[in-house]
């Protein structure tokens, strides 16, 4: 097949024919570059920035991808025409590019644009960074330090919370958040980190609160995932969906919601909007089961159990370490009457997680549609054991 660059010319018509436009050249290329693809990120992207010239996201990932084949001369190019526009977004990576170049005197310079901006990086980003190492010995390193100090107490408090709550250590960290909420320091990102402390202790309803403030910052992308997430645990599967799709128009390379949003949406019943999603994420990674699973789901929900099972197929035959794809194909098999296949598959899922409770429960009815009850009666046991309470019923009923 002929070849445009990395990419085969089958693909480019698949890609061309995408469901109902959802997969833009943007986000074609930032799946690439995901994919560490990067010669095809840079297609996709070029073409994005001819539609689009001079947006700051296209130009900042066209940036990375230049810098991480090592072509510094174009990546310089996209940094600088991005500095126009946010010039302490740029700085950073102008910085690292410019310690590269053996350039330290124009490395400080940008860096010091990045320190004195919202884009600044943390401290600890800072000190571990290889390039920003390089340019340390600099005389113009030095100046930088003499002029100020560019890390506030209040930024290395958030840094020494961030800290404890990477060692769980919660009472210590949300000390030092109430401090800097008090203070209204960085208030989106102060509330979420409450939030996640509040959800990890059990708090669910003080985590929604914290997380639904933090979440009005529309340029904190974090803070809007862990609250869809949330919501999605407490069940409010509408509101999730509605701020999953809002996050998806913004964020269009927020890449693992997609997926969120198809089973939010198959969760309301809005099964044809859930396999648009799930159809968006397989054309983005078609080499990842994720997408097929997904969808498999949602087929599954509405008893179409042949298409499930074609999904199913396909996710099987790129992943074969995952119990959960099994105990689906499972499940349509029983759906189907194929109980023999259907404990087949209950068997290798139970392989690989000896501990799942409803892959027990679905062997042990598919062993009751063959006449096999002792077998059925340890499965149910089993069930009960790993959790799945809805087996007492059938121990009660098929155990001696």
């Amino acid at each position: 097949m002929k070849r445009i660059g990395n990419i085969s010319l089958g693909l480019l018509l698949l890609f061309s024919f995408s469901a109902k436009g959802q997969v833009s050249d943007y986000m074609l290329g930032r799946a690439h570059m995901e994919k560490q693809q990067y010669d095809s990120a840079l297609f996709f992207l070029n073409k994005a920035l001819v539609a689009k010239p001079g947006n700051a996201d296209y130009l900042f990932h066209r940036g990375m991808a230049y810098f991480e084949q090592r072509n510094y001369e174009l990546a310089l190019t996209d940094f600088l025409h991005l500095r126009q526009r946010q010039s302490g977004r740029a700085g950073f990576m102008l910085a690292k590019i410019e310690s590269r170049m053996k350039h330290p005197e124009l490395a400080v310079k940008y860096l010091k644009e990045n320190l004195g901006s919202r884009y600044k990086v943390e401290e600890k980003v800072l000190l571990l960074d290889s390039d920003i190492e390089a340019i340390s010995t600099s005389a113009a390193w030095k100046a930088l330090w003499e002029e100020k100090d560019w890390y506030s107490d209040y930024d290395r408090e958030l840094q020494e919370a961030s800290y404890h709550m990477n060692f769980e250590e919660y009472p210590e960290a949300l000390n030092l958040l109430e401090r800097l909420d008090k203070k209204a320091y960085k208030r989106s990102i102060v509330k979420s980190h409450k939030a996640k402390i509040y959800h990890s202790n059990g708090n669910l309803k003080q985590a929604l609160k914290e997380a639904e403030v933090a979440a009005k910052d529309y340029r904190n992308y974090e803070a809007q995932m862990f609250y869809i997430d949330l919501l999605q645990e407490e069940e409010e599967y509408e509101e999730a969906f509605d701020r999953c799709e809002k996050l998806l128009r913004q964020k269009p390379d927020a890449f693992p919601y997609y997926l969120v949003a198809a089973e939010l949406a198959g969760k309301q019943g809005r099964y044809t909007e859930g396999q648009d999603y799930a159809n968006t994420y397989i054309e983005l990674f078609p080499g990842k089961f994720e997408g097929y699973l997904s969808l498999a789901d949602l087929h599954y929900a509405q008893k179409k159990y042949l298409n499930s099972l074609k999904a199913i197929n396909k996710a099987l035959e790129l992943e074969q370490g995952e119990d959960e794809l099994f105990l689906l194909r499972g499940k349509c098999f029983a759906a189907t009457r194929m109980h023999a296949n259907a404990a087949k598959d209950f068997s290798m899922a139970l392989d690989l997680n000896p501990q799942n409770g409803e892959c027990w429960f679905e062997k042990g009815l598919a062993n009751i549609e063959m006449n096999d009850y002792p077998g059925a009666c340890h499965d149910f046991k089993k069930a009960l054991q790993y959790g799945h309470h809805e087996a007492r019923e059938y121990i009660d009923k098929y155990c001696d």
